[in-house]
């Protein structure tokens, strides 16, 4: 068993790569907290902040902390190096920490044969993203805990995810004998996995690009469908993850297409995982994903970037199908985020474990003795509005709490008063807390990770838009000024917060999601201040992290492993790159800014094959697509009550919308001139063409419609980023 990763490698989905016999790759760069050799004896992690590395501090093994300074000069004895990667919140990290790295026997061979280093793969992602990069170029599939071993130069030799006691020590034997015998053989082994880890890295844009037309994307979806789950939601695979980042895509796609098919799959995979287990019906958010087709069995932990991503999804979902139970599921998922995820300071914890003393899934939970105590007198309806059969447990006798269904409807059903239905409700609350109150709550990992509390600011800001509740945009920009305030320290963003104290230089994905952020907080407010530090932010990134080989951005911004990477494919969050290229867009047009025009469209020539190709990995590149070969609009909103009519416009799903609001005069492109004190105006516009403007939200939103509606049959004609006049 392992820990899952929600992506399987396929040729489609990442470069081309021959088959690899053998895995784990890459010059480590290690060392301890200290240089004297003498404390390579002991377990140093005791002193570390990260919640993953201090639950190993009391294990046997000789851990060190991951360093970034070679430990060669350390290695006096050229032991072979163990690199172990896994986080705080997960299920099969806990259990082979257990049952084999405090086993004494294991250790014992460890501290005498190996070097042992434990990564926090939230703290050092860049670590990670090339360790599974090799696991699932040898496998087809990643997973945590990731274990490697490498030579003394740091070149792995083999890599894989959770093993017993017995398989790990058979490994280590195995593997030191045949340090002892061959060691030829074994740095050739390297030698060519480096190369291998090294070609996956290496772009080369296409001889010849097709068009960015509206028919570009067509048999990418229809062959994408092949694998969408029509009867139970989500894609066709033995475990069910969320990926907002596809549905998105796709809810996009279905709207500019009017594709009824992939309607009708929106809103079944959103109504099966508002009705399943997934979805935490105790106390609200989302667990990290089902262990079955069904949405049923969770694996309980939770994280904060599945449930940021999921706010804004189900925001944008109920403003294009306003269901009850969408709402609900908003309204109860910041209500978690705010009582078990928030700091003090206004930034949001990482993550929050699956297990308590009582193991996975011990605080959720509940056996058939505590569901009858709960219900008391109304059992069966208790049973009813939670989805509880009896004959079915989800696992030996035990029940989880589910949202069947909306309480509105649930009561219009049961013809049960509002006024009997919130005294029950309450009654059952009380009692529930009056069993889950003896139990210990799981770990929270209270890390604060830029990246990830940036996919929270955009999914308040969705959801404040969404439903008109000022107080969710208020707690965005809150957590805005915690990052840049906490974070950001002479031009270098960092990747942590942690006792008080940012920690690890920031990778791409945190420059880039936090540039996006500002972007929409800017786009919600008018305030110019969040533009002026999206484009500060996306300088910086330009500056730092471009390379002269091809026009995407790399991960890290100096020193990499055996490879720079290219974070170019969704995963469990958006392509880095693609969400720099979205943003350049709209700023591209916001600011004439030609040069941030001319580097998207080398980015989507150049990532176009993979789209092609294997689409469900690059769904966010494909949502750009759809900017560029579909009529895009654009709204402005301008004069004294420019936040008020926007507010009620924002409520609106649209797809292909460049929005900007000022209250005060401006000197911008879109804005210049067109300031009045005596009157709010909203400009329709077409391809920055800008018509007669409206006075009032009802009149814009029916002009709006009309073009839509004229637009019903997209304009065959191939659209580049030079047709678009910005004067």
């Amino acid at each position: 068993m392992k820990e899952y990763s929600n992506t399987k490698f396929e040729n489609k989905g990442w470069r081309p790569f021959h088959k690899l016999y053998a895995c784990c790759f890459f010059i480590l760069t290690i060392s301890c907290t200290t240089t004297k050799k003498s404390l390579l004896k002991q377990n140093n992690l005791a002193s570390e902040t990260s919640s993953y590395l201090l639950q190993h501090a009391e294990n046997p093994v000789n851990w060190q902390p991951w360093d970034e300074i070679l430990y060669r000069d350390e290695n006096d004895n050229n032991k072979l190096v163990i690199v172990s990667i896994g986080y705080s919140s997960c299920h099969w990290c806990h259990v082979m920490e257990k049952e084999t790295f405090e086993d004494k026997s294991i250790a014992d061979l460890m501290n005498e044969k190996f070097l042992s280093i434990k990564v926090d793969r939230e703290e050092n992602p860049d670590v990670d993203k090339v360790y599974m990069t090799a696991l699932q170029l040898l496998t087809g599939s990643g997973g945590w805990p990731l274990n490697a071993i490498c030579l003394p130069n740091g070149k792995p030799i083999y890599a894989g995810t959770y093993h017993t006691k017995k398989q790990w020590m058979q490994i280590l034997e195995n593997i030191q004998k045949r340090y002892e015998s061959d060691p030829d053989q074994l740095s050739e082994l390297a030698e060519k996995i480096a190369e291998g880890i090294q070609s996956v890295n290496i772009i080369v844009p296409p001889e010849e690009t097709k068009p960015f037309n509206n028919s570009f994307l067509d048999d990418p979806v229809k062959d994408w469908k092949q694998n969408l789950d029509f009867n139970y939601g989500g894609e066709i695979q033995e475990k069910k993850f969320i990926n907002p980042v596809k549905l998105d895509f796709l809810r996009v796609f279905k709207t500019t297409t009017k594709d009824s098919l992939l309607e009708k799959y929106l809103n079944l995979t959103l109504d099966k995982i508002s009705s399943g287990g997934i979805y935490d019906a105790l106390e609200g958010g989302f667990f990290r994903y089902s262990v079955d087709p069904y949405w049923n069995l969770p694996h309980f932990e939770k994280m904060l970037y599945d449930n940021a991503q999921n706010i804004g999804t189900f925001s944008d979902a109920y403003k294009e199908n306003p269901k009850p139970i969408y709402k609900d599921i908003v309204y109860e998922t910041i209500s978690f985020l705010k009582k078990r995820m928030a700091a003090n300071n206004g930034g949001f914890f990482a993550a929050i474990d699956a297990d308590n003393t009582s193991g996975e899934g011990g605080y959720y939970t509940f056996n058939k003795n505590e569901i009858e105590i709960i219900a008391e007198n109304n059992l069966q309806l208790f049973l009813d509005y939670y989805g509880i059969d009896f004959e079915k447990p989800i696992m030996e006798d035990l029940f989880i709490l589910k949202k069947i269904y909306p309480e509105s409807q649930f009561t219009a059903n049961k013809k049960i008063t509002e006024k009997r239905w919130k005294k029950l409700k309450e009654f059952w609350e009380y009692n529930i807390k009056q069993i889950t109150i003896d139990r210990d709550f799981p770990l929270v990992d209270n890390k604060i990770i830029t990246s990830w509390n940036a996919l929270a600011i955009l999914g308040l800001n969705k959801a404040s838009q969404a439903f008109g509740e000022e107080k969710w945009l208020l707690q965005a920009e809150k957590t805005f000024s915690f990052l840049v305030e906490n974070l950001f320290k002479s031009d270098i963003l960092y990747h942590t917060y942690q006792n008080n104290m940012p920690k690890v230089v920031g990778f791409l994905e945190d420059y880039v999601f936090l540039s996006a952020a500002a972007l929409e907080l800017y786009k919600s407010t008018g305030e110019k201040y969040y533009l002026d530090w999206s484009v500060k932010i996306c300088d910086i990134i330009i500056d730092k992290f471009q390379v002269k080989e091809n026009p995407f951005f790399t991960y890290k911004m100096k020193d990499p492993l055996i490879s720079k990477v290219f974070d170019l494919n969704d995963l469990t969050i958006p392509s880095s790159n693609a969400v720099m290229a979205h943003t350049l867009f709209d700023i591209g047009q916001l600011l004439d800014r030609e040069d941030y025009l001319n580097r998207v469209q080398s980015m989507l020539e150049t990532i176009q094959p993979d789209v092609e190709n294997g689409i469900s990995y690059y769904s966010h590149w494909a949502s750009l697509y759809v900017k560029y070969a579909f009529t895009r609009h654009e709204i402005i909103v301008i004069g004294p009550k420019a936040r008020e009519f926007s507010r009620e416009i924002q409520k609106e799903y649209f797809t292909n919308i460049l929005f900007q609001q000022s209250s005060v005069a401006s000197e911008l492109p879109f804005l210049k001139d067109r300031y009045s004190e005596n009157e709010t105006l909203i400009y329709v516009c077409k391809n920055n063409v800008c018509f007669a403007p409206e006075d009032s939200v009802e009149a814009a939103l029916s002009k709006l419609k009309s073009f839509e509606t004229q637009d019903k049959t997209p304009n065959s004609r191939n659209i580049s980023i030079y047709d678009i006049n910005l004067n």
